[in-house]
């Protein structure tokens, strides 16, 4: 009985043992499962490094503390980023724990909703299989421009509210201006020039342009402490600069103010901003329009007289048909057209019932009628397609508004101003130019024939509708 009692006793030992080894399993599974489902189920959050700035095109530092992991079982899953946002680094360092640490760089400025970073994390037990995915979230992002670095801009505010930024990188071009408005014949309109991101003015001036009459109304004095706020802090407001009243003399493109702007911007430097190649597009004349008459003309020219002497550089010649709209100009050139195609048509009749009839005529004296049928066949195709060219080759147009030129170029001395609605007649074409000829009514109400070259978009038959 006593061998039986002390060869259990081993048994009992190795059951003992067995029943811990199996608690502690257990125990550290239930551990890293309640860990696991910590991880998943509790809500991360990045967190901005403090003292930097939230300006554009700067890499930003975000951060994430996670206690009690270590780094080896954290990996990043995905992410999911707009265009304008890059990741610029991303590194886990162990303190106490991992902290996730993410830079990302955004190029323009904005309120920004990020989607969540999504990582995987197992512990060093567990399978790789096992492991648990958890979402890090990050706040609602405000981007600035860095207003300390920004460069002077310039706008222009019409009197219609419409306001454009010039740029001196898009006025480059000398012989195509870029438009900045539509005004109409004889229309006053007023603007003001504006500057932005700017310290002090040290110097403004403007130029006249040709055919236009262009009148200060009001220079804006700004003090240093007026163009920025208090403590150096730098502000996005617009200051105005000057105020303009302009009247342009003619239709088509107008060139608009040259101006030239000495500042000192944000980081105290001085520059010199020069804008030029702008135009404003003028549509059309007004009806029963005079100039002769006008008395804001006569004014306006007895106090410009500089501008008088460059403008007598131009001739300005109306015609004195009454100016047409658009689908009136349409309309008319239907017409012509029609007029040309009935005309056409009606000699083609009389020329084809003329040949029907010598060939009546003739095939009773000849003999040889089958070659003399044939020859005759021939010269009908012939004289059809001669036709069927002159049908579909219509030079009669009708002009819709604006300037001929004496040559093939904006710069020519000798200019035409011919209003819309005037019938004109193609007779070549030359790249986006066009030698037309028109009737001139002169003072003494006798017409005269002139030629001269216009833009191909200043007739009716070359709109896209046509």
């Amino acid at each position: 009985m006593e061998k039986c009692g002390n060869k259990s006793k081993p048994k009992s030992c190795r059951r003992l043992l067995v029943f811990i080894f199996l608690i502690f399993i257990i125990m550290s599974k239930t551990h890293s499962q309640s860990q696991n489902n910590e991880i998943e189920n509790f809500d991360f959050f990045f967190v901005p490094t403090p003292n930097q700035n939230f300006y554009e095109n700067e890499d930003i530092s975000f951060e994430l503390y996670l206690e009690n992991i270590n780094s080896n079982e954290i990996e990043l899953v995905s992410y999911n980023l707009p265009d304008n946002v890059k990741l610029r680094l991303f590194k886990k360092m162990e303190k106490n724990g991992t902290v996730i640490n993410v830079w990302l760089n955004f190029t323009q400025s904005g309120e920004f909703e990020l989607e969540d970073f999504i990582f995987s994390f197992s512990s060093n037990e567990d399978e790789p299989s096992n492991s648990q995915n958890f979402h890090v979230k990050f706040p609602e992002i405000l981007i600035t421009p860095d207003l300390s670095i920004q460069k002077p801009e310039i706008y222009i505010c019409f009197d219609d509210k419409n306001t454009i930024k010039l740029d001196k990188e898009t006025s480059t071009e000398k012989d195509n201006p870029v438009i900045i408005c539509h005004k109409q014949y004889d229309d006053k309109f007023s603007f003001t020039i504006f500057v932005k991101y700017a310290f002090d003015i040290l110097h403004f001036d403007y130029e006249i342009p040709k055919n236009a009459i262009l009148t200060q109304t009001n220079f804006f004095e700004h003090s240093k402490s007026s163009l920025n706020t208090e403590n150096e802090e730098y502000s996005e407001q617009l200051f105005p600069i000057a105020s303009f009243d302009m009247v342009c003399l003619q239709t088509g493109k107008t060139e608009f103010p040259k101006i030239s702007i000495q500042l000192e911007n944000f980081q105290h430097q001085k520059e010199k901003i020069i804008l030029e190649n702008y135009a404003v597009e003028i549509l059309n004349y007004k009806k029963n329009h005079n100039i002769k008459e006008s008395k804001m003309f006569d004014s306006a020219f007895e106090d410009l007289e500089p501008q008088k002497q460059q403008s007598q550089n131009t001739t300005l010649q109306i015609l004195s048909s009454e100016e047409k709209n658009l689908d009136d100009c349409i309309k008319l050139a239907k017409e012509l057209k029609s007029k040309h195609q009935k005309k056409v048509l009606k000699i083609f009749g009389i020329t084809f019932i003329l040949l029907i009839s010598l060939l009546l005529l003739f095939l009773k004296k000849i003999k040889h009628k089958k070659s003399s049928l044939a020859i005759f066949s021939i010269f009908f195709v012939i004289l059809i397609l001669i036709f069927i060219i002159l049908f579909l080759n219509d030079k009669n147009a009708v002009f819709l508004g604006g300037t001929v030129h004496s040559i093939p170029d904006e710069k020519s001395a000798e200019k035409t101003y011919i209003n819309a609605g005037t019938p004109i007649k193609i007779i070549k074409n030359s790249g986006i130019w066009s030698f037309i000829e028109f009737t001139e009514e002169t003072e003494d109400s006798i017409n005269h024939k002139k030629t001269g070259w216009c833009k191909k978009e200043c007739i009716s038959s070359n709109l896209p509708s046509q």
